[in-house]
Parts: C-alpha cells; structure tokens; sequence
C-alpha cells in the first residue's frame, strides 16, 4: 500500500514513468495479487509507465540513463545487442557476459512481474531502436501471447535476430517462475513450434545464449547478416580434431560441404605431404615458414568456394596475433563470415580473449556450442 501512495504522488507531481524495484508483489500470495492488480488499475488510472515491479530496472546506454544496480557493478559498453529479461539476476548474468566478451548494449531491461509494461512492450521498443541489431530475451511467462507473435514478426521483417530462452521446461522450472514473477509458463511444445514458425534463436542455457550473442552481434557489426551460403568451412591443424569438428557438426546439423575437385587439387599439393584436403582441412605439417602464407592462403580458398558461406579457424594455444590478424584481414576483403573457434572454453589465454574481444572476427569458444551457433545463424 505504501508504493501504491507513492505512485499516486509520482502522477501528482507530472511523474509519469517510474520503476519499482519492491517486491511483494504477485510472486508472493494472494494478497500481492490484489495490490498488484490495484498497481495496473492506478497506472491506467493516471496514465503511469511503470517498470517492474520485483525488477532490477533498466538501462539506456545510448540515452546514458539507468535505474539499475546492473550499471553500478559492471562495466557496460554502448552496443548493437539489447537485453530483455524478467529476472534482475539474470539480466546481471547476460551484462557480464557480454562485457566480459567485449559485447556492448543498447539496452538492459529487467521487467519483473510486469504489472504494466511487458516484455513485448519493450521488444517492441528496442527492435525499432537503428542502434538495436540483436535482441536477446529471457521469459518466464509471456502475459500477452498475441502481442509476441507481433514482435516476433516485427523482427522477421526488420530482419534483426531474436534470441530467446523461455524458462519452464520442467515441472519445477514452471513452480519457480510462478514464485519468482507471477508468470505461467505455459506449454513448451506450443512455445517451440511458435518459435520455429516465427524464425526465433531459442536456447536452453547461458553457454549457448553467450555464443549467439557473439557472432550475431559481430556479424551484424560487419554487415554480413545476409549470408550468401549456407556451407561452413574449417581449418584444423590436427586430424583428430578435424575428426571431433566432423562428428559434432553432423550432430548440430551444420553442413561442411565437400571441397569441388579442382579445389581439392589445389590444397593437396598445397599441404602435401602431411596435411588434408577433405572439409575440415587439416593444415598440421605446414613448417613454420610456410604456416603464415598458407594459413592465408587456405582462408581464402574456402573462402572461394560457392557453397561455403562461413569460414571457422581454429584457434591454437600457441597461434601468434600476426596469424589472428590473417583472419581479419580475410574477413575485410570477403563477403562470406570468418570466425576463430576453439576447442574448448577451459585452456584460452586471457590475453587472447582482450585480443578478440576488440576485433569484430566472433570469437567461439568451444566446437559443439560455436557450431550450434552457427547453425543458428544460418537457419
């Protein structure tokens, strides 16, 4: 009842959009329905905008605005990605992720309960934003099923990507998100079809969401969201791992398209006697001398070849910047995606990651979640 006296102070004094951080609210009892429902009836009342309440409030890097704790603690970057998530923790986990990956924002929302803006009132914003290329979301529960298959259009022809992850698979996912927000989750199955109708990115855990927004977000930077083709091409210098990058993209069903024979020729004499003209290529042999010249040489060839639209290299423990830079300068003279990959997140360098977070190659940090990505990316 107290925030409900200061929200009617706020409309008296010409305040008409305000955050509410307090909770109490629906995701408590009964009794925080009813004030809830009273919140919504005296917003309509004075003609209020209210964020939350149960949120963590927002951010507008570009206004340079915030009623968040989010800006306080992390260190954020104006961008092209813009965050929209019920929940004010893990709207906090989706703002070190991209700091710590050199992504910057246009916006960070938390919604909360959602007793009078909605999760689709601020996609809606954040799509028709020019600085907006990405838009990520977490939702609990969607309060206006109808208005988000609007926004999901919206995207489709601004032709900008809409990554989502809707919590409430699981029968205790549903009972936290009903405790947390007061949302109902819903049927998955429904939620999974609409998404698949609609063109929407759907991801089921942080490392796959932090992937998407890497690549989407530096593909978008570079103009090349349209890609030309939908095969990927990856340099490996090991034939295990060319083995390993084979396996799982057959399991995430991503096409690494055979190479055309005159190609073929080129390489094996390229890399013979050691290396492997088959898609991955296996460049491990390559002497130090030569390694720079045809590490280059190699982007630039599958880069030539008609059914391949995206180009992987992966990255080595002891691969020097120069090397990196090849990729860089590749992708500037290419219309297709260049990107780095690594095997796995555990064993890369800090100085390798400030190195690519300030370049505008997407850097992915493991095969199976970066291969997903791209998939994505491609679908």
């Amino acid at each position: 009842t107290q925030v409900l006296g200061i929200l009617s102070a706020c409309a008296d004094h010409g305040i008409g959009a305000i955050t509410v951080i307090t909770s109490g609210f629906a995701e408590m009892d009964e009794e925080g329905r009813q004030l809830q429902q009273e919140m919504t009836r005296l917003a309509q009342e004075r003609d209020l905008l209210i964020c939350g309440p149960n949120c963590f409030g927002y951010v507008a890097m570009y206004q340079r605005f915030s009623s968040s704790i989010v800006y306080r603690v992390c260190p954020l970057r104006q961008g092209n990605v813009a965050g929209v998530v019920q929940s004010g923790g893990l709207l906090n986990q989706v703002a070190y992720s991209g700091v710590e990956r050199g992504i910057g924002f246009s916006y960070l929302i938390s919604t909360g309960n959602e007793a009078v803006l909605s999760s689709t009132d601020y996609m809606d914003h954040v799509l028709r934003d020019d600085r907006t290329e990405v838009v990520v979301a977490i939702i609990e529960g969607f309060k206006h099923p109808e208005a988000f298959l609007r926004v999901a259009d919206l995207a489709l022809d601004l032709e900008k990507p809409l990554i989502l992850m809707k919590i409430g698979r699981s029968t205790k996912g549903q009972k936290a998100a009903a405790s947390h927000t007061g949302s109902l989750a819903g049927s998955f199955e429904v939620h999974d079809a609409v998404f698949r109708q609609k063109g929407v990115t759907r991801v089921d855990n942080f490392d796959q969401l932090s992937e998407c927004i890497e690549l989407f977000s530096k593909v978008r930077r570079s103009g090349k969201h349209r890609i030309v083709s939908p095969g990927v091409g990856v340099i490996e210098v090991s034939g295990g791992g060319c083995g390993l990058i084979a396996d799982l993209a057959q399991k995430v069903g991503v096409d690494l398209p055979d190479l055309r024979p005159e190609t073929r020729r080129t390489v094996e004499e390229m890399l013979a006697p050691l290396g492997s003209a088959e898609n991955p290529l296996d460049i491990a042999g390559i002497t130090p001398e030569r390694d720079a010249a045809h590490h280059r040489s190699c982007l630039e060839i599958l880069g030539a070849e008609p059914q391949i639209g995206v180009i992987l290299s992966r990255l080595r423990g002891n691969t020097s910047e120069e090397r990196f830079r090849e990729v860089e300068l590749t992708e500037a003279e290419s219309p297709k995606v260049y990107g780095v990959i690594a095997r796995a997140s555990d064993n890369i360098e800090p100085e390798w990651c400030r190195i690519l977070e300030r370049s505008r190659v997407p850097f992915l940090r493991e095969f199976e979640k970066g291969l997903e990505a791209v998939k994505a990316l491609l679908t």
